[in-house]
């Protein structure tokens, strides 16, 4: 039974990070100037622009592969954990002005609907490492 959970999360992390992935990738201009709405300087903006979609399809692939699954779990989690985190401080209004919720992974959600769903899927990262790993004792 175990056994099952661990692959359907999987399966759910994988659809996460390829659709993302995808997006991101097919209007990469686009998700440059969604980067620029949010609250990050200019040149940060364009550095995540060219590293978090690259970083997303390495995260799919390591799901993908079985003997790199575990590694694959590692990273969603950290991931996640930033990604949630990030939410977490626009929620708390941490920063100065007004974050566009624009790269959200399904349009039209607001912070705390993103945060709901990043913290979901944080959850089931960490439940999907931690059976991995008992898995290979």
């Amino acid at each position: 039974m175990k056994r099952y959970i661990l692959l359907a999360i999987i399966f759910l992390l994988m659809l996460l990070y390829g659709w993302t992935a995808l997006s991101n990738f097919r209007d990469l201009q686009a998700f440059n100037i969604k980067l620029h709405l949010q609250v990050f300087p200019p040149l940060m903006a364009d550095v995540l622009t060219f590293t978090i979609p690259p970083l997303l399809a390495v995260v799919f692939f390591l799901l993908f592969i079985p003997e790199s699954r575990v590694w694959g779990l590692a990273f969603s989690t950290v991931l996640l954990t930033l990604f949630s985190a990030y939410s977490v401080l626009i929620l708390c209004k941490f920063f100065e002005g007004d974050a566009c919720s624009c790269i959200s992974i399904f349009k039209g959600m607001n912070w705390t609907e993103q945060t709901v769903v990043n913290l979901v899927f944080l959850t089931l990262s960490i439940i999907g490492l931690t059976l991995k790993r008992k898995e290979a004792q």
